[in-house]
C-alpha cells in the first residue's frame, strides 16, 4: 500500500433486517392521515394528526389504541401538527385550523384556546421551557413561496405572538430550549429549496445565523446533550436529493450526508430527529422514489439506515421519539393502505443502550495513487463525494486516480441499496 494514503471502504447496506426487527401497529384506518407527531410518557404513546375528519388524536395503553377527533376543522394544510408533554405527562397539541390553536388535556377533557387570531400557523411547533414556560413557533403565509417566521409565548395574562422576521421564513420550523432556558428556533426560508435558519433569543432580542445560503428544506431540531443543536434536512443541488445534517461542534457547525441520493432517488423528505443522551442521532424520513419509511440511526459519517417500512411517494409525514427504553417508534402516514396512520416499533433498541454491531470492512487497494473499488459499488456514472456533498472525482468500475485526493470523508454515490464511505488519511 501507498505511504501516503491510506483508504478503507466501510459498506453499510440498506436491508439491515440481520440487525434488528420492526413491528407495525394500524392505529387508523377509518380516516385519511395527512400529518403525525408522536411522543412518549411512561407506558403511554400519544399521537397528533391531521385527517380527512380534522384533527385527531390516538392513545396508547395497556388497553390498546384508542382514537378521537378533536376539531373537525378540515381545511388544507402542510406539515403536521406538534405535541408537547406537560410536567404531568398530558399531552398539549399545537395545531392549525386557519390560525394556530391548542388543545390540551385537563385531566377530564379537552380544552382548546387560539393562540393568534393572525391567519398564520400552517407550519407550528410547541415546546416547554425548563421552567414550564409553553411557547410555539410558526408561520405566517403569504402565497406558494412567501412566509413569515412568527413566536408566541404564554403567561397567567394568555398568549403573546411576536413576528420574528419580516423576510421569507418560518418554512418547518422547530423550537426547543437551550438548558439555559434560552429558545432557539430552526426554519427554512423555502418549502422547496432555499436557506436553512439558526435563531436565538438574546436579551437584545432575536439573532439569525444563516447554516446554508439555498439547497434546504424539510428542516427538524433536536438538542443533544449539553445542549448541542442538531438539524436535519433535505438538501437539494447539484442533481443530489440527500438527507443531510447540520451540527454544532463547539463554535462550529458541521455539515455531513446521511443519506444520499439522487434524482432518482429521492432521499430525506418528512424527517424528524431525535438525539440520545450519549450524542447519537435518529432519523426517520422518507426515500420518496423508492416508497420506503427509513431510519438512520449513528453519528457523522458513521451511519446505519435501516427499512421500516413499504409506502407510497407522497404521503409519509413521519414523526420519530425514542421510548425510555431507547428503541424507536415512528408514527406516519401509508399512502399505499388508503393513508392509513401507522406506528412502527424498533424490537432492538439503537443508541445508548444498543447491542454493539461490528461494521464490515472491505480494504480498497491503493496502487501509485489509483483507487481501485469493488465493482458491486459502481456504476458508469458514479461519484466521490465530500462530507458536505461537494463532488470530488467521478468514478467509474477498475481503477480510479486518487493521487489528488486531500485526507477527509468521502462517499461513493453509485448503487442504490448501499451507502458507502471511504476515509483518506495521509
Amino acid at each position: 500500500m501507498s505511504t501516503r494514503f491510506r483508504i478503507v471502504l466501510a459498506v453499510v447496506c440498506l436491508a439491515a433486517a440481520a440487525f434488528a426487527s420492526w413491528r407495525t401497529s394500524l392505529v387508523d384506518g377509518t380516516t385519511r392521515a395527512t400529518g403525525t407527531a408522536i411522543r412518549i410518557a411512561g407506558e403511554v404513546t400519544h399521537v397528533a394528526y391531521y385527517s380527512s375528519v380534522g384533527l385527531r388524536y390516538a392513545r396508547h395503553d395497556s388497553a390498546g389504541w384508542t382514537t378521537e377527533t378533536l376539531d373537525g376543522w378540515n381545511g388544507p394544510h402542510n406539515r403536521g401538527p406538534s405535541i408537547a408533554l406537560d410536567s404531568t405527562g398530558s399531552p398539549v397539541i399545537a395545531y392549525y385550523r386557519g390560525t394556530p390553536w391548542l388543545a390540551f388535556w385537563t385531566g377530564s377533557d379537552w380544552q382548546h384556546e387560539q393562540i393568534d387570531p393572525d391567519s398564520s400557523g400552517d407550519y407550528i411547533w410547541a415546546a416547554f421551557a425548563p421552567d414550564g414556560r409553553l411557547a410555539v413557533a410558526y408561520n405566517k403565509g403569504g402565497g406558494l413561496s412567501g412566509s413569515r417566521l412568527k413566536y408566541a409565548w404564554r403567561d397567567s395574562t394568555g398568549w403573546h405572538p411576536a413576528l420574528i422576521d419580516a423576510a421569507n421564513s418560518g418554512f418547518d420550523c422547530v423550537l426547543t430550549f437551550e438548558p439555559s432556558g434560552r429558545p432557539v428556533i430552526a426554519d427554512c426560508q423555502s418549502w422547496s429549496s432555499g436557506a436553512l435558519y439558526w435563531r436565538v433569543l438574546t436579551d437584545t432580542g432575536w439573532t439569525r445565523a444563516t447554516l446554508l445560503a439555498a439547497g434546504a428544506s424539510q428542516s427538524c431540531l433536536a438538542m443533544g446533550p449539553g445542549g448541542v443543536p442538531h438539524i436535519s434536512y433535505y438538501a437539494t443541488g447539484g442533481g443530489d436529493y440527500d438527507l443531510r445534517l447540520v451540527w454544532r461542534d463547539g463554535d462550529e457547525w458541521r455539515y455531513g450526508i446521511v443519506d444520499p441520493g439522487r434524482q432518482q432517488t429521492k432521499r430525506g423528505w418528512d424527517n424528524s430527529i431525535v438525539v440520545d443522551r450519549l450524542g447519537a442521532a435518529h432519523i426517520s424520513y422518507h426515500a420518496h422514489n423508492e416508497r420506503e419509511l427509513r431510519y438512520a440511526w449513528g453519528r457523522p459519517g458513521n451511519w446505519t439506515v435501516e427499512v421500516v417500512d413499504r409506502v407510497g411517494m407522497w404521503n409519509l409525514a413521519s414523526s420519530l421519539v425514542l421510548d425510555d427504553r431507547d428503541r424507536a417508534w415512528i408514527a406516519y402516514c401509508d399512502e399505499d393502505e388508503n393513508d392509513a396512520l401507522y406506528v412502527a416499533v424498533r424490537d432492538e433498541p439503537t443508541g445508548v443502550a444498543a447491542p454493539q454491531f461490528r461494521a464490515k470492512f472491505t480494504p480498497a487497494t491503493l496502487v501509485r495513487g489509483v483507487l481501485r473499488l469493488p465493482a458491486s459499488l459502481t456504476t458508469p456514472r458514479s461519484s466521490l463525494i465530500t462530507a458536505d456533498g461537494r463532488k470530488a472525482m467521478e468514478l467509474q468500475p477498475g481503477d480510479n486516480d486518487a493521487s489528488r485526493l486531500v485526507p477527509g470523508v468521502y462517499f461513493v454515490r453509485g448503487r442504490q441499496t448501499t451507502a458507502s464511505r471511504v476515509v483518506v488519511t495521509r
